[in-house]
């Protein structure tokens, strides 16, 4: 019996571990690559995350809204102006390169929560100017 008790305390602690784990998972992949053409310079880093919050911009206002419209805008392609590379940085000193940062899922589980934020301020006859914030979430299954 005391030879299987540490294989029964293992297991015990597995189950512990799988309630207090998020139901839902994944891993997001950040790309930096310099704007510079001649650099090259390119750093990805990895964040775990347990929900997607997507912002309902303003310009939805009224009008219907797809969840892949939001991912598309989440996930899509910037440029940070007044950014440099850590290559440009140290190799030339030049500063405000400019870098693109690009975000996509690396890893997901079988299911995704996602949650949905909409803000507005609204100017009332009086002058006085009120916030409201919505926030739902939804479970996706992949």
């Amino acid at each position: 019996f005391f030879e299987l008790f540490p294989l029964f305390r293992c297991a015990d602690v597995v189950r512990v571990e799988a309630k207090l784990r998020a139901p839902c998972f994944g891993l997001t992949a950040t790309e930096l690559r310099c704007c510079q053409k001649n650099c090259g310079f390119k750093k990805v880093r990895y964040d775990t995350f347990g929900v997607i919050s997507l912002a309902i911009p303003k310009i939805f206002m009224g009008m219907p809204v797809t969840i892949e419209a939001l991912l598309r805008k989440y996930f899509c392609m910037e440029v940070i102006r007044g950014a440099t590379c850590d290559r440009c940085k140290s190799q030339t000193g030049k500063r405000d390169s400019g870098l693109f940062k690009k975000q996509g899922l690396s890893k997901v589980s079988t299911e995704v929560f996602m949650k949905f934020v909409y803000s507005f301020v609204e100017k009332k006859k009086n002058g006085i100017y009120t916030q409201a914030t919505f926030e739902f979430f939804i479970r996706v299954m992949i």
